[in-house]
């Protein structure tokens, strides 16, 4: 029977030895998630201060920009950006006006918008307009072709007009302002399209 016992007893401290390892793991890995936890809430806190701080930024360039383009100089108050980066353009009023915009409004906010992007992420890409104002009234369009204009001194900017976009009023604007005009013509078999030189 002594032997018995003393046999259940070194089974019993085995047992205890392997329960103490155990709680000593589950300590460690308790300790480990908890700082985990921390390191989660400390990097989301930054990923959500430098988000904030740079959506502010772009709101306020994007505000002076399309302050300084638009020419209706009274009839809005500011460029509100949201935390989801959804646009709110305020009227002088105080209501948000963005869906009454004209389309000529409405590009110039795009504009500014990616000037802003494009100021505060240190990227200054050429900006490529397909046909910018196919959607503009006939009474916005030497504002808009003025917008442009006043954008590609600063900026490469390439425009592409259809024939019937490129009117007198648009023409004697740019003209003045281009570096280089290019035609593109359809060939006969319309299988390429061939680029000419307009000026130089």
């Amino acid at each position: 029977k002594e032997k018995e016992l003393e046999a259940k007893l070194g089974d019993l401290e085995n047992q205890y030895e392997v329960e103490i390892k155990k709680e000593k793991r589950f300590k460690l890995i308790k300790k480990q998630t908890h700082f985990c936890s921390k390191a989660f809430e400390l990097v989301k806190n930054i990923e959500e201060t430098i988000l904030n701080e740079t959506r502010e930024r772009i709101e306020k360039e994007t505000n002076e920009i399309f302050f300084e383009l638009i020419w209706k100089k009274k009839t809005f108050r500011k460029i509100n950006i949201e935390p989801d980066f959804n646009i709110n353009i305020i009227h002088s009023d105080g209501y948000d006006c963005l869906g009454s915009l004209s389309s000529a409004e409405r590009e110039v906010l795009a504009l500014s918008f990616t000037l802003a992007l494009q100021s505060i992420s240190g990227y200054a890409a050429p900006i490529l307009i397909d046909t910018p104002v196919a959607r503009v009234s006939d009474e916005l369009r030497t504002n808009f072709a003025k917008v442009l204009t006043n954008v590609s001194i600063n900026q490469q900017t390439i425009l592409l007009f259809t024939p019937s976009e490129y009117s007198k009023e648009i023409s004697e604007l740019l003209d003045r302002e281009n570096s280089v005009k290019f035609i593109l013509k359809l060939s006969a078999s319309e299988k390429e399209t061939k680029v000419e030189v307009l000026n130089a």
